[in-house]
């Protein structure tokens, strides 16, 4: 039934983007790229559709329901023009490399391994914090607000829009077949790209080598946005390089759009008008017609700010800071944030750490976030700069925007799947590496290797998904899949088995709470909003304020023989567990389970009940 539903409402999505698409009188190269750019931009109008019903307080399914099948009415005639289309394509086996033929091969079987991952339970850190944790909230409350003690329900949401969409329709698993389908399309502009400036065969082999990559095969089977930031990015860039080509306007409104799509997806999507503000000025400063490029850039940034102000409008005429909890030193509102993101990630920011990075990234992935990016990247990439026949305006152009990007990434958040915006453009550099040797025997040894190298990922692949294999295959049920690969699932059970429906849980440690049916608090948040710490001193008017904010029980997460830094800015939560009479005299443990996992470093949990 998810999948069902999920290749109708990217068909609906197909349908909506055609018709803004003739409107502007946009004509495309090839039935791919037209799929890629209005099934994107469909779906990118029905994630503010979903935040517009959301806004005014009818978030509920009739309501969706309702809307969606209006839509398709009035876009019946444009779901005939797609249906025709799709029956005169004609699979052309004829001509096609054998180099492609073993890619697509490896590209089915890790396609079919990944949507087993996808219609599996939902797992991981951060859908378990808020990708899904906050479109359940929205749908529990019929609305989308500002939800009490979070960060995340006022940060830019786009895609989980597309998640409150698949969970108040059907199921978290449709949730997650919306990030599968992002990742199809973004193959597929990656293809459509290729053919509109190379060729269909550098096209199979990048598409390949970008799906193939671990971190992408891992993040689609989870409730993440990045992939769908580096679809929103790419478009962008892809309707910038038509733009400069062709001088179009059509294309920098468009490529406007999807910047607006990308800042309405996470901050750090303000790199992308960065980088095509950067390529815009460049390309001003190469060209006698300097006043198009510069009406290009106030087009551009106009469209930019429209499609994405509302998400920083709204956090700013709620809480005053339009970037909340960054900049609390501009706003007033917010907290201390780090914008380089998690501490400890990456392996460091200089000359010599950026000329390593490459080899680093791909021999360290541990220090960069634990996602595997390929050696396939540091392999052939070298290659791509010493080959004389690739050059050219566009490639010229490539190298700008994937360099802007990685020098951003580098002195910003160094986690693999950060680097995902401009990874279709390094795959298309190792394609072209590939597919454009023209010394026959080279050429075999290359294909070769790439073949070798994605060959070892597809395993990696399997290996990824061994647990959801034996879901599949009935060797394991869903309570023992979740118990197995999501940490807090357990503790979860226990609560919602046992605990009163109006307790609430103040987490010491645990952001995850999706699974959580009882009222949520994190206690990291909670303190940074309400500065407790400075204002309690004694352990009995500690209990007696978590009571006053009705917090019943207090959950508490940890490694297991981690060393704990002393807390020394106040009297805090922890001070209370930690002094064995405080804890005796003021809780009662009701639960303890330690998580065990070959893969996942090991943990306890245990839960209090305030006495």
């Amino acid at each position: 039934m998810d999948l069902l539903i999920i290749i109708l409402l990217v068909i609906c999505s197909w349908a909506l983007g055609l018709f803004f698409y003739e409107r502007m009188n946009v004509k495309f190269d090839s039935l791919a790229e037209e799929f890629a750019f209005s099934a994107t931009l469909g779906l990118g109008i029905l994630g503010f559709l979903v935040l517009s019903l959301g806004l005014i307080s009818i978030l509920y399914k009739w309501v969706l329901v309702s809307v969606l099948l209006v839509l398709a009415l009035f876009l019946s005639a444009y779901f005939v023009k797609i249906f025709v289309s799709l029956s005169k394509l004609r699979m052309k086996i004829k001509g096609v490399s054998l180099l492609s033929m073993i890619l697509a091969f490896l590209f089915v079987l890790c396609l079919l391994l990944t949507l087993l991952g996808t219609l599996s339970p939902p797992i991981g850190n951060d859908a378990m914090a808020y990708h899904l944790a906050i479109p359940k909230a929205f749908i529990e409350n019929h609305k989308i607000s500002y939800i009490e003690h979070t960060r995340e329900s006022l940060w830019p949401n786009l895609i989980e829009m597309f998640f409150t969409l698949g969970m108040v329709l059907n199921s978290d698993i449709l949730a997650k077949l919306f990030c599968l389908a992002i990742t199809l399309l973004l193959v597929c502009a990656i293809f459509s790209f290729c053919k509109r400036y190379f060729s269909s065969e550098v096209g199979i082999v990048a598409g390949v080598l970008f799906f193939i990559t671990p971190v992408v095969f891992q993040q689609t089977a989870f409730a993440y946005n990045d992939l769908a930031l580096a679809l929103f990015a790419f478009l962008a860039f892809y309707s910038l390089l038509i733009y400069i080509s062709s001088s179009h306007t059509k294309w920098i409104i468009i490529s406007g759009i999807f910047s607006g799509f990308c800042m309405s997806t996470k901050y750090i999507g303000i790199k992308m008008p960065i980088i095509v503000v950067l390529v815009l000025l460049i390309e001003a400063l190469y060209t006698k017609d300097r006043a198009r490029y510069l009406k290009a850039l106030c087009i551009y940034s106009f469209l930019t700010l429209v499609v994405s102000g509302v998400w920083y409008l709204r956090s700013y005429l709620i809480l005053g800071n339009p970037v909340f909890p960054f900049a609390a030193d501009i706003f007033g509102a917010g907290y201390q944030a780090h914008i380089k993101g998690r501490e400890g990630a990456g392996m460091g920011i200089g000359i010599v750490k950026f000329i390593m990075f490459p080899w680093n990234i791909t021999m360290y992935p541990k220090q960069f976030g634990g996602e595997i990016l390929s050696s396939v990247f540091i392999s052939f990439i070298p290659g791509f700069f010493l080959r004389h026949n690739i050059k050219g305006r566009v490639v010229r152009i490539i190298i700008t925007i994937t360099l802007a990007y990685v020098i951003l990434w580098f002195f910003t958040v160094q986690i693999v799947r950060f680097i995902l915006p401009c990874l279709g453009f390094l795959a298309i550099m190792v394609a072209l590496v590939v597919v454009g040797m023209e010394r026959r025997r080279i050429k075999i040894l290359l294909s070769s290797i790439l073949v070798l190298l994605l060959g070892f990922n597809t395993v990696l692949c399997v290996y990824y998904n061994r647990d959801v294999l034996k879901l599949k295959l009935g060797m394991d049920t869903k309570d023992e899949y979740l118990e197995r690969n999501e940490r807090s699932y357990k503790v979860y059970k226990f609560i919602n088995n046992n605990l009163p429906e109006d307790s609430t849980i103040l987490s010491v440690g645990e952001p995850r709470s999706y699974y959580c049916d009882r009222k949520f608090i994190y206690e990291s948040i909670f303190r940074s909003d309400t500065h407790y710490h400075e204002r309690v001193k004694h352990p009995g008017d500690l209990v007696k304020l978590l009571k006053t904010k009705g917090i019943t029980h207090v959950l508490v997460w940890k490694l297991l023989y981690s060393e704990k830094t002393p807390f020394t800015g106040g009297f805090i939560v922890e001070s209370l567990l930690d002094n064995e009479d405080y804890r005796n005299k003021h809780l009662m443990q009701i639960f303890n389970y330690n998580y065990i996992h070959p893969s996942h470093p090991r943990s306890t949990y245990v839960l209090y009940e305030l006495i």
